[in-house]
């Protein structure tokens, strides 16, 4: 089991998630994706940490065009 993980969404680019260590200290694996982008923009970099087992929440504005992302958490 992993004790936390890190996510860090960049503009205009991939969504990363890194999970650590059970003591937080090392990166274990990580994944990322570029699929979110078909669908939403992101304005600007989001770089947050989760405990494993809590939840994501990213917040978005509809304008015109795609729903922009204005944090996440």
């Amino acid at each position: 089991m992993f004790a936390r993980l890190s996510f860090q969404l960049s503009r205009k680019s991939s969504l990363l998630m890194w999970c650590k260590s059970p003591d937080g200290t090392s990166n274990v694996t990580s994944h990322a994706t570029t699929y979110h982008l078909r669908y939403v923009d992101v304005p600007e970099q989001i770089i947050f940490e989760k405990r494993a087992g809590e939840p994501v929440t990213i917040e978005l504005q509809k304008t015109s065009g795609k729903p922009k992302v204005l944090r996440a958490y």
